[in-house]
């Protein structure tokens, strides 16, 4: 016989031999000790049994996927994702956990909130004004707790500096408040005078040529031939050779209302020769800013011969917003820039004051014109300009003074992260009362003494709006 049909044979008997054996031994315990059991704990099979049964009767609601609970089938299948639906039973709350269940159930709901707002609060169910489903808050929640914690964020030192975090002390104080705007150079309305003749006549040797050019109160702009002049000066010498005082005065009162010069007058009394060709004087010094007559041209009282412009002061009408209306005042002081004068000789800033406040919104733009009057002695600012306007509206109420770097503003609230601790940052409400270019002033929500972060505080306030919503959807579980 060959060796491997000799193992073949051997390794046949053994296994038939074991097999007997494995047998009669499984047959003896099952008959002896079965009495014995019984005897001692009668319930096992009974309990077994039991087991067998109810896993058997386990009613099934429905089928679900493993990855998403919102997929339900009525029966078993696949998920969208290509895996397996898994059943979920009716007694499923049955168990142990049934008591907690019950517990729950019978908790107060004091009201819903957001999940991302607190304070979007309603008495029932219902949807957020983001669509996320409302979450309850119980009466025997921990809220103190809850609210202390809520939207805490936790930054270890070197993700600090990775994230570019910069932080700063805040204190109590009163802020310089200061309301900014722009406009351009006018001239002073009060500097203005408008030439008309108040007889007819002609224009001969016009000294006044072109707009722009300078002039000086007394100075000639123009002769006037003009025959009703002419018999008017006649009259007042004939008075004056007559020595009838009633006569003289009303002689005279008529040359001046006729346009001649206090010290024209006075000469034609000395000399007592009329003039055929009067000459007419600037009344103030300025510039022609309008100029429209010439050499040879007849004129009427109605005609606009030119106007001239004082420089001395300059005006600014701005407009401010409304909402900044309110803290604008007479005779508040200004400073004016003109950019366009940085590079020159000269200062680009003027010291100022606000000289009017108009009674009215332009209901056009929803602004407040605001009048600013600024000395200009040396005739620096020229009208045209455009200018900067900085008005110091005095200081704000007390608080606490908070860079505006530092503020996040969102739509109905606004919010600045505070350093709770070296690693810890929380996002906390703020009422902002008054502002400047660079800080504002809140009432609540922070203390003197508290680090704000400066630097980076978006990213830690959506991770803050996240936790904030994982602690109030956890406070309602617990």
């Amino acid at each position: 016989m060959k060796p491997n049909k000799l193992f073949t044979l051997l390794f046949s008997i053994v296994g038939i031999i074991l097999g007997y054996s494995a047998a009669h031994i499984d047959q003896s315990m099952n008959q002896q000790p079965s009495s014995n059991h019984a005897a001692t704990d009668p319930s096992s099979s009974a309990t077994i049994n039991t087991t067998d049964t109810a896993q058997a009767k386990r009613e099934i609601l429905y089928w679900v996927a493993p990855m998403d609970p919102k997929y339900k089938r009525d029966k078993p299948g696949k998920s969208p994702m290509g895996m397996a639906l898994v059943p979920v039973y009716a007694d499923i709350n049955t168990a142990p956990s049934a008591q907690v269940s019950t517990t729950q159930v019978k908790r107060e709901i004091l009201y819903w909130v957001a999940p991302m707002d607190p304070k979007y609060k309603r008495d029932k169910p219902g949807k957020s004004p983001m669509g996320m489903a409302l979450v309850p808050v119980y009466a025997d929640n921990d809220t103190a707790s809850i609210q202390q914690h809520q939207g805490d964020v936790k930054i270890a030192a070197r993700f600090q500096n990775a994230f570019a975090l910069q932080t700063q002390i805040v204190k109590q104080g009163q802020l310089e408040l200061q309301v900014n705007t722009f406009g351009n150079i006018d001239f002073n309305a009060n500097l203005i005078s408008r030439i008309h003749p108040r007889v007819a006549g002609w224009i001969e040797n016009l000294q006044a040529n072109a707009v722009g050019d300078n002039v000086t109160q007394g100075q000639v702009l123009f002769s006037l031939y003009s025959p009703d002049l002419l018999s008017a000066q006649q009259e007042f010498v004939s008075s004056l050779n007559l020595q009838q005082p009633t006569m003289i005065t009303a002689a005279k009162q008529k040359l001046h209302l006729m346009g001649m010069a206090a010290s024209q007058i006075t000469q034609l009394a000395k000399t007592r020769q009329p003039q055929i060709k009067v000459k007419m004087l600037a009344a103030q010094t300025g510039v022609i800013a309008k100029l429209n007559i010439r050499n040879g041209m007849y004129i009427k009282p109605d005609t606009d011969l030119l106007t001239i412009s004082g420089l001395d002061t300059v005006w600014v009408d701005a407009e401010v917003y409304s909402q900044q209306s309110a803290l604008v005042k007479q005779q508040q002081n200004v400073t004016v820039t003109v950019d366009s004068l940085s590079n020159s000789t000269f200062t680009n800033q003027f010291p100022a004051k606000v000289s009017y406040v108009y009674p009215f919104l332009n209901p056009q733009t929803r602004t407040l014109k605001v009048r600013i009057e600024i000395p200009n002695p040396k005739h620096i600012l020229k009208p045209g300009m455009f200018a900067n306007i900085h008005i110091h509206a005095g200081k704000s109420a007390t608080g606490i003074i908070v860079p505006r770097a530092a503020l996040i503003k969102r739509v109905g609230a606004q919010h600045v992260i505070l350093q709770t601790d070296p690693q810890h940052f929380q996002s906390v409400a703020v009422n902002v009362v008054a502002a400047n270019n660079k800080q504002v002033v809140v009432s609540n929500g922070i203390n003197s003494g508290d680090t704000l972060v400066t630097s980076g505080q978006f990213l830690i306030d959506s991770e803050s709006n996240l936790d904030a919503g994982r602690l109030r959807t956890q406070g309602t579980t617990q």
